[in-house]
């Protein structure tokens, strides 16, 4: 609406009447609160002459002075109207001197009955009976689906009594500065059908008027409208919390329940790791014992339980008004005492970083068989310390966005029970809640320990654990290392591995970033005659980084009595993969490890002739190539391409290697002595 004409809308009607009317003038707060579309934006006319223009749902003019004592007729037509020929409605009002006047226009321009489209218009009190230490309003009911309803202060009792739509609440209610928890409840008071809170603190010795608004079932929604003197307009805070729920007890018998907020089913089949949005639950301004906060009666039950007549756990939380909370459901539903019963545990939420830029991190442990624990980042430090189950981090960590490799070590951070990596280079400005989540030590069928985080819309991610998946294989010929233990950081972690034998893809440690400064950490590989005592005196020792998230294949090749030269023992890496991106397709990686072989090509002899490799030596890789499932002739060719070496069948449409990917290894030697194996070609899968 354009506030030039609000503020001269007295002075305009004032010019359309007589002189003799102008010495008596009544003051009129004139509001806009019909909520339905066809009245969303109206033209206001006053015998004749467009008094608003553009006047909102939820506007109201100020006290302006309109002429008394004289017929004035109001016509209302749509905004988009060019005069007052059509109105929408037209009512006639005499106003009386010196009187101040609250005019609400509400109801269906539409309709006839009771909830029809009308001007209602109470008397406000004269200042001279304003108290100072007090605040006065009066309520109007213009909700036209909302049924008779009576007003309560909590801790106060009712305020208004059976109002019904179009009705004023008799008088000004006259009450001290302070905050109040108003609910709207049924005439019976059975039912409350919307709370408020209305902080009056700061009111002391001034009117206003309280509108019911909107539609109870509809939009606009239902909500109280403070207007006040001035035409200054809001909508009371709705009297709620904002809650986030989050299941987090790994036990069988919680896996799935429905969750029931004040008798009423909030949450049906309710699952481990599953988290809700932020909701509003009522709540009130004082949240203390005896405060105005009401109980919030919390059950769940099994699945599909006929009702929380026989909850598996119940508990009341009180609830302030406006203020963000995170409730946890985590322990085990069937203990009733010690340490890991279930319970709800509540903390301080946030749907938003509290910076700009920033991410905001709030910590939970909920893994009920791991110790008390810290949290550290890599080349960060120790994000949160000494935190027990049942517990959350100190308030919130804002961080930047970036990539965090995150250890979970025991407290006094002698050893990493798991770590995981947090990519937060996609999210600034979202506060999340990251919980220990499952088991550390998991029995059979039981969910196993890793991070879940939270973001405030519900969506739930596992953060994955900061590892790579290596695949080991043994192609070194020599006698002296036919038969080998493998140490990674300190533990045997292959026992007597043999010669043309390989890992599945295992997972080792890695980090976000590799080299030096990077947060990979180091991975120390100690390879040890068969049933070595330990790894003090390992045959070979290397040290790797590895990327999180990544694939390698890593090949022990060479003669270990050799520390240099070509054809010494060496782990010889590569990127790796577990499948095919297709069915139709096998995904070859080659590696020549015969250490007496010269370069050579592998060819598949046609027609027609196709490549496959070309000149590969020995302790190189040639890159995965894709090529169509079938049976294959490979020859192995000196570079030169003189000679064929060997000739082998590839088999992969007879053994059924669609959507594989192979290790074809060069292996043995292509000249051996007594006892030496001979050369090949070894596929690992």
């Amino acid at each position: 609406m354009k506030r030039t004409l609000r503020i001269l809308a007295g002075a305009l009607l004032m010019a359309l009447l007589p002189a003799s009317a102008f010495s008596q003038t009544a003051r009129v707060n004139i509001v806009h609160n019909s909520p339905y579309a066809a009245a969303s934006v109206v033209d206001v006319y006053v015998n004749g002459s467009r008094a608003l223009d553009d006047f909102r749902f939820r506007d109201a003019t100020g006290f302006i002075n309109l002429p008394a004592q004289v017929p004035l007729k109001v016509d209302i037509t749509a905004g988009t109207a060019t005069s007052n020929a059509n109105p929408v409605f037209s009512k006639t009002l005499t106003l009386n001197a010196d009187q101040s006047y609250i005019l609400v226009a509400a109801g269906n321009p539409g309709a006839a009955g009771p909830t029809a489209f009308d001007l209602f218009a109470t008397a406000t009190p004269s200042m001279k009976m304003q108290k100072p230490e007090e605040v006065q309003f009066t309520v109007f009911h213009g909700a036209p689906d909302a049924p008779t309803v009576d007003v309560a202060a909590r801790g106060a009792g009712v305020l208004v009594n059976d109002l019904a739509f179009g009705q004023f609440a008799p008088g000004y209610l006259a009450v001290a500065p302070g905050r109040y928890d108003l609910d709207i409840q049924t005439a019976d008071n059975s039912t409350t059908a919307a709370s408020f809170l209305a902080d009056l603190t700061g009111l002391k010795g001034q009117s206003f008027a309280v509108l019911a608004s909107g539609f109870l079932s509809g939009q606009p929604s239902f909500g109280l409208l403070a207007v006040f003197d001035d035409g200054r307009t809001m909508l009371l805070p709705a009297n709620t919390a904002r809650v986030q729920v989050i299941h987090n007890a790994p036990y069988s018998a919680a896996a799935v329940v429905d969750v029931y907020i004040n008798g009423t089913k909030a949450l049906d089949n309710f699952r481990f790791r599953d988290a809700t949005p932020y909701l509003d639950l009522p709540a009130g301004s004082n949240n203390a014992p005896g405060g105005t906060a009401p109980d919030v009666k919390i059950d769940i039950t099994g699945p599909d339980a006929p009702g929380n007549a026989n909850p598996v756990f119940t508990t009341t939380l009180r609830l302030k008004t406006a203020q963000k909370y995170v409730v946890v459901a985590a322990g085990d539903p069937t203990a009733a005492t010690g340490p890991n019963r279930f319970g709800l545990f509540v903390t301080e939420g946030r749907e938003a970083a509290s910076a700009p830029g920033q991410v905001d991190v709030k910590v939970f442990h909920g893994s009920p068989d791991a110790p008390v624990v810290d949290v550290a980042a890599r080349k960060v430090g120790v994000l949160v310390n000494d935190l027990a189950y049942g517990n959350f981090s100190s308030g919130y960590l804002s961080v930047p966005p970036a990539k965090y490799d995150l250890d979970v070590q025991t407290a006094d951070n002698s050893a990493t029970a798991a770590s995981f990596q947090a990519n937060l280079s996609t999210v600034p400005n979202l506060a999340l809640v990251v919980l220990a989540s499952g088991f550390l030590n998991p029995a059979a069928g039981q969910p196993s320990f890793g991070l879940l985080a939270v973001a405030p819309g519900g969506e739930t991610a596992m953060l994955p654990a900061s590892t790579a998946r290596v695949q080991i294989i043994h192609n070194s010929p020599y006698a002296a290392a036919s038969v080998v233990d493998v140490y990674v950081n300190g533990a045997k972690a292959i026992d007597d591995f043999r010669f043309r034998t390989a890992t599945p893809y295992i997972d080792l440690p890695a980090g976000s970033s590799v080299g030096p400064g990077g947060t990979s950490p180091d991975l120390k590989i100690d390879i040890t005659a068969a049933n070595a005592s330990g790894n003090a005196n390992p045959v070979f020792s290397k040290t790797l980084q590895l990327m999180t998230g990544e694939k390698y294949v890593i090949v022990a090749a060479g003669d270990p009595s050799r520390t240099t030269g070509a054809g010494r023992f060496d782990l010889f890496a590569a990127a790796g993969r577990e499948a095919s991106a297709s069915a139709a397709s096998v995904d070859l990686l080659v590696f020549h490890g015969s250490p007496d072989a010269p370069a050579v090509d592998v060819v598949v002899p046609g027609p027609p002739r196709l490549p496959l490799v070309n000149d590969i030596a020995f302790g190189e890789f040639r890159a995965y190539q894709s090529v169509p499932v079938g049976n294959y002739v490979l020859n192995i060719e000196p570079a030169d391409n003189s000679s064929v070496a060997a000739v082998y069948d590839a088999r992969l449409a007879d053994l059924g290697l669609g959507g594989a990917a192979i290790v074809v290894l060069a292996s043995g030697f292509l000249s051996p002595t007594a006892g030496q194996p001979g050369f090949g070609l070894y596929a690992a899968l």
